[in-house]
């Protein structure tokens, strides 16, 4: 048998017992997988469908980015980098 801890620590959906901290970022993103992804349906092997959903889960907009995407912030961070001659 399998201890649950080793089963499940590499995997970032899974909360544990004495983690309720973890509970709200699990529920929420099982729900944002759930939209792709509903109850019952077969996951599909097409990685361009998986690379599709993970891009459009890790680039949505974020309350602590002021509601801007990683990747516009990403851009911004790289073009003040470029801006700014080294020292």
């Amino acid at each position: 048998m399998l201890d649950w801890e080793f089963s499940f620590s590499g995997c970032p959906y899974a909360d544990f017992a004495h983690s309720p901290w973890e509970r709200g970022t699990n529920e929420n993103a099982n729900g944002l997988i759930r939209e792709y992804f509903p109850k019952g349906t077969e996951i599909t092997g097409d990685m361009n469908y998986l690379w599709m959903v993970a891009d459009s889960l890790n680039d949505r907009p974020r309350a602590i980015l002021g509601f801007r995407k990683p990747s516009e912030v990403l851009a911004e961070l790289m073009l003040q980098e470029a801006e700014i001659p080294p020292a």
